[in-house]
């Protein structure tokens, strides 16, 4: 476009590419001032311009400046000025060649703004010569992250690890000749030595002829990520304490095992469980504790062989999987050695020397061939060598095959047992020896078996609490206590004594067990000093936090606590501390010394007065002889129960028991 105009910018004469240009008719243009269409912003610009051309300080003067047409559109235009040769009637006059440079100069503010963006982006950016290889640009984060200052005559391939060159070949530059681009995770090195995991988009430039002239890579750190991933991993199948694998990784990689392992060649599982763990937590805290777990771990792990895995389930049990043992002796061999090397050296653990024995089970996959079913196997012979005495080996076998069998079809009819009422209660009071009245009754479950008859507690009581039917059962036998001891209330007035409920381990850390309670003598209109509730000392150690809030609570709603089988448990004096007691019942096994056992009647003597100083109620368990009461009198003991005076009784039956007063001084 041209146009003419007079010294003061009005156009005199202007071609058609100038009225197209200013988006108006040719004859539209005549004498409109230039300066009009000049951005506001800019017209100072051009009139220093334009007087310093008028000065003859400059022949012509070229410049980039904005224009607004009528409409309000805004456009960029080139303008080369210069004085005309003639002069117009009145005056000098200019002439402006101009050229619409608005996408030139669009196209240039989006390249600063993209050189901007990639200049200061977290991504890593890069370009590279195809030809030879030379870095042609890294953007601050590429420089920062890999520590190259300045590209030096790098080539791009002096970034990355070894072994990327191999993938560049087999499988990076086929990927860019057949569709342009590549995307994948490559290792880089930085300047110091470190790798850094970049993932990254690697493209192809090519010219208007298709050549290949440039690589073009933007690629993200994820060395972090990757870090906390495999962190995370490593925790999902790895137990925190040893660093040992876990239950999860186990089963894996022993359902790998026995889809290899056949008949002639089978895997064995030891399991392996630490003998009274419980009492170093107990005495030395859970700190040594864990500690005392570690160097097991480690200890375990040094006698292994090359193939073998061992894994911590939690607790103090552990599980070694061996491959390729040829029979049961072989696989003892190995828990032989492993056990050895546990009870080797005493451990040192918060100032005390500790010598560690284990139980361990072995099973076989000869026997079984799913991996759930062989952990239960070898945890069953585990468990067999507990009861065995500890510190031994069983294997398991068809023996304990079939007990396990008979457990569980036992465990599937005491379910229904408690769905259908077979649960009922016998009962034994416990006698006054100074009056021969009944202070209170200890209720006794009992299983009216359908094809093995009534069944003691000993027959299922263990098999409720391993099965989680204890908690039900407890309910059960709550329940029917409570309704029998408001039957004698209504029947005895004053006379009536409370009864005394057994709780399980699991009842008495349960935090719905104070909940419970209330809500049964709520239903049942006992009132809670008629209640008493025996636990006996294991029970409190198994979760003794727990138990003392949970037994606080309900001795403040008014329910009675007596610690059952006193003497026998851990710890005895600190629970009579901390717990809330009433009664001591002194275990059965103390009270058949006295007499003929001087020490077990200086033990008996020592319960009795411990009573009498705390000012709790002592009752002695399992008396069965005249000389046992005669004993029990002599020292000063408060209550007794055992057969001497009557066996458990069913509710029918019991009535006649409360009313009596029983014979206490059998010489007379």
């Amino acid at each position: 476009a041209y146009v003419v105009a007079d010294e003061w910018g009005r156009v005199a004469e202007a071609n058609h590419h100038a009225a197209e240009l200013f988006g108006a008719a040719t004859s539209e243009l005549f004498g409109r001032s230039l300066r009009d269409w000049a951005h506001p912003e800019d017209r100072p610009r051009l009139d220093d311009l334009v007087e310093r051309l008028l000065a003859g300080d400059v022949e012509r003067y070229e410049v980039e400046h904005r224009i607004v047409l009528d409409d309000g559109r805004e456009r960029w235009v080139s303008v080369a000025t210069t004085l005309a040769d003639g002069s117009m009637a009145g005056g000098r006059s200019f002439l402006s060649l101009l050229q619409d440079v608005t996408e030139r100069r669009q196209a240039a503010e989006d390249a600063e703004r993209l050189a901007h963006i990639v200049a200061s982006t977290s991504d890593l950016v890069g370009l590279a010569d195809v030809g030879t290889g030379q870095l042609l640009y890294l953007n601050d984060a590429a420089s920062r992250t890999l520590g190259v200052a300045g590209l030096g005559g790098r080539t791009f391939v002096e970034l990355y690890a070894p072994g990327v060159v191999e993938r560049w070949a087999g499988e990076i530059a086929p990927a860019l000749r057949r569709q342009g681009t590549w995307q994948g995770e490559l290792p880089m090195v930085a300047a110091d030595g470190s790798v850094r995991d970049v993932s990254q988009t690697i493209s192809l430039e090519r010219d208007a002829d298709g050549r290949a002239t440039r690589l073009a890579a933007v690629g993200r750190d994820v060395t972090e990520r990757r870090r906390l991933e495999d962190q995370l991993a490593h925790r999902a199948t790895h137990d925190d304490l040893t660093g040992l694998p876990n239950r999860a990784l186990l089963l894996e990689r022993l359902d790998e095992a026995l889809t290899t392992a056949g008949p002639d060649r089978p895997l064995a599982l030891l399991f392996l469980d630490l003998d009274h763990f419980k009492a170093v937590n107990d005495s030395l805290g859970h700190e040594a504790g864990d500690e005392l777990l570690r160097e097991v771990a480690r200890r375990v792990a040094t006698v292994l062989r090359p193939d073998d895995l061992v894994a911590r389930l939690g607790g103090d049990e552990f599980v070694v999987l061996c491959q390729g043992v040829v029979d049961e002796h072989q696989a003892a061999d190995v828990a032989r050695r492993i056990t050895s090397a546990v009870e080797a050296d005493p451990i040192r653990l918060a100032a005390t020397e500790l010598t560690v024995t284990a139980s361990v089970g072995i099973a076989l996959s000869a026997g079984s061939v799913h991996p759930e079913a062989l952990l239960r196997d070898a945890d069953a012979a585990m468990y067999r060598a507990k009861e065995l005495g500890r510190a031994r080996l069983e294997v398991y076998d068809e023996a304990m095959r079939s007990r396990a069998a008979d457990r569980s079809a036992l465990a599937d009819q005491l379910a229904h047992a408690l769905e259908h009422d077979q649960l009922e209660l016998h009962h034994q009071p416990t006698v006054d020896l100074a009056t021969g009245q009944v202070r209170g009754v200890e209720a006794l479950v009992r299983w009216r078996h359908p094809e093995r008859g009534v069944l003691p507690p000993a027959e299922f009581i263990r098999l409720a609490e391993d099965t989680g039917l204890i908690v039900g059962l407890g309910l059960r036998v709550l329940t029917l206590a409570t309704r029998a001891a408001r039957r004698w209330l209504d029947e005895l007035g004053p006379d009536a004594p409370p009864v005394h409920v057994n709780l399980s381990a699991a009842q008495v850390a349960a935090p719905s067990i104070g909940p419970l309670v209330r809500g049964v003598l709520a239903a049942t209109g006992l009132p809670p000093e008629q209640l008493c509730l025996e636990v006996t000392e294991s029970v409190l150690m198994e979760d003794a936090d727990a138990a003392e809030v949970n037994l606080r609570d309900l001795h403040e709603a008014g329910v009675r606590l007596a610690i059952d089988d006193f003497g026998t448990g851990y710890s005895s004096l600190s629970y009579l501390r901390r717990f809330p007691v009433d009664v001591i019942k002194i275990d059965r096994s103390f009270v058949e010394g006295l007499g003929p056992d001087p020490e077990g009647s200086a033990i008996v003597h020592a319960i009795i007065s411990l009573a009498r100083t705390l000012e709790l109620e002592s009752v002695a368990e399992g008396v069965e002889s005249a000389g046992q009461l005669q004993a029990l009198r002599a020292l000063g003991c408060d209550s007794a129960q055992g057969f001497w005076f009557t066996p458990p009784l069913p509710e029918d039956q019991l009535l006649p028991a409360l009313r009596r007063t029983w014979d206490v001084d059998p010489g007379t």
